[in-house]
């Protein structure tokens, strides 16, 4: 089996809708997993009911640009298990998942550059969500671990824009938090996790950055993924072969 994971799509659920389609017919994958930045919201779960849904189902988590409103009020009221009707599934923040023997786990969150941090129900990560992962993690032993952003001061070497320094400043330093080095940015929340992690993954897939890197930290392949804005890079986990595949990059402006 093949599972396609997808970089920030902004709610531009068309465009993925199209992207996930040709991903089908051309690498066979049976899976997608999309690492944040969906956009959800009511209108974009409408747009998604035009479509009538997902070809194949496809697993998300939160970034910082989601609808947290609607996404805690859709949790809370269990109508996200609507949205598996439409082949939609959302994973928590420490959730996990085995798709044909592989283990993978779920991290969400990431600090905003451009606006105000919502802490509470927001994009935020706590350290008691990631305690709790910490622990989740240490009975599920994730393969493959999927977060917005990525672990920050570890070597993986992710340099924010220069466009948004000031936003960094603004937004996340001088509200408290911290970025990490700013050659080697990220969370350090998922440093946190990254360093209590008993058995680390061999896999780790983010987004945020809207640039595809591939960086080897230890045992760890970290792989940053393009959004969908412009391109789309297909990468691709084979569970028989446990191998990483990568597919030149496709323009997706016209679609």
């Amino acid at each position: 089996m093949r599972i396609g994971f997808f970089g920030d799509i902004h709610g531009r659920v068309e465009k993925f809708h199209h992207v996930l389609q040709k991903a089908i017919e051309t690498s066979q994958i049976s899976v997608a997993i999309q690492v944040g930045d969906f956009g959800i919201s009511k209108k974009v779960v409408k747009k998604l009911d035009a479509l009538g849904g997902f070809p194949v189902p496809v697993h998300f988590i939160d970034g910082n640009h989601e609808d947290f409103r609607f996404l805690w009020k859709a949790m809370k009221k269990g109508i996200i298990k609507e949205w598996e009707n439409k082949n939609l599934y959302f994973q928590p923040r420490g959730s996990t998942l085995v798709v044909q023997g592989t283990n993978i786990g779920f991290f969400g969150g990431a600090l905003h550059v451009g606006r105000p941090q919502k802490i509470i129900k927001g994009n935020v990560i706590t350290t008691d969500e990631v305690n709790r992962a910490v622990f989740e993690f240490s009975r599920f032993s994730p393969d493959i671990m999927i977060t917005h952003s990525c672990p920050a001061g570890i070597g993986i070497g992710m340099q924010g824009l220069e466009i948004h320094y000031w936003g960094v400043v603004n937004h996340i330093v001088l509200a408290g938090f911290n970025p990490g080095p700013k050659a080697d940015c990220g969370e350090t929340q998922h440093t946190l996790l990254w360093n209590q992690m008993l058995q680390r993954p061999k896999l780790w897939v983010y987004g945020h950055f809207h640039e595809q890197k591939i960086t080897e930290v230890e045992d760890t392949t970290f792989v940053s993924l393009s959004c969908l804005e412009r391109y789309h890079d297909s990468v691709i986990w084979d569970t028989d072969d446990e191998a990483l595949l990568l597919i030149p990059r496709g323009d997706c402006s016209s679609n």
